[in-house]
């Protein structure tokens, strides 16, 4: 593999994670407006269930795409291989071989969340599956939301180990989805206060 071609898998893997990373904050940022500016939501609560619903689903969605180990995908399990198979990689980089096992690490070493993400992919968002009708497979799946942090979390260390063989620059997460919703709950309250006044 060529290394303008790993760039180009690393900066799609890079898109993901920041898209990932955005809805999992989105969904964490409206679902706590529930307690805070519940007024505010009920002006619009089925646009508000379904942005929550969007957010967790194509966050979990993201995510499991982030650690797919199928054969076709490109991935974050794929790098430890691109990195041994490219000869111009292993030449301009002497530490490519540490690089390697610390990507395998975080791999391993978050296996059983991995498993857990990708079970939940396949029962729940990539097909319907019959336990969908008396579980909950959200709750089944056991992922609590500290475990989806931490997997962000490794998606993002793999991430900037391969941006630094590249010699290009790390990636910031948190794109401001955040202060969107915050606007635009402002937005909702400030139009009515102003329909009260009238």
């Amino acid at each position: 593999m060529k290394l303008n071609e790993f760039s180009t898998r690393i900066a799609l893997l890079t898109n993901e994670l920041y898209e990932a990373n955005e809805y999992f904050l989105g969904y964490i940022h409206l679902y706590n407006k529930q307690v805070s500016n519940l007024d505010e939501l009920n002006t619009a609560p089925g646009f508000f269930q379904l942005s929550l619903k969007a957010f967790l689903e194509l966050f979990a969605l993201k995510l499991a795409r982030l650690f797919d180990d199928d054969r076709e995908s490109i991935s974050l399990f794929k790098i430890p291989g691109w990195l041994e198979q490219s000869k111009e990689l292993r030449e301009a980089l002497e530490q490519t071989k540490q690089e390697i096992g610390s990507i395998q690490a975080y791999l391993a070493d978050n296996e059983s969340n991995i498993t857990s993400l990708k079970l939940l992919r396949d029962k729940l968002l990539a097909h319907t599956d019959k336990k969908q009708l008396s579980r909950d497979i959200w709750q089944d799946a056991g992922i609590t939301i500290q475990k989806y942090r931490c997997l962000i979390s490794v998606a993002h260390e793999i991430i900037c180990i391969c941006k630094l063989i590249l010699n290009e620059a790390t990636p910031l997460l948190g794109m401001g989805i955040e202060t969107d919703i915050d606007y635009l709950i402002y937005l909702l309250s400030k139009a009515n206060n102003d329909m009260c006044e009238e």
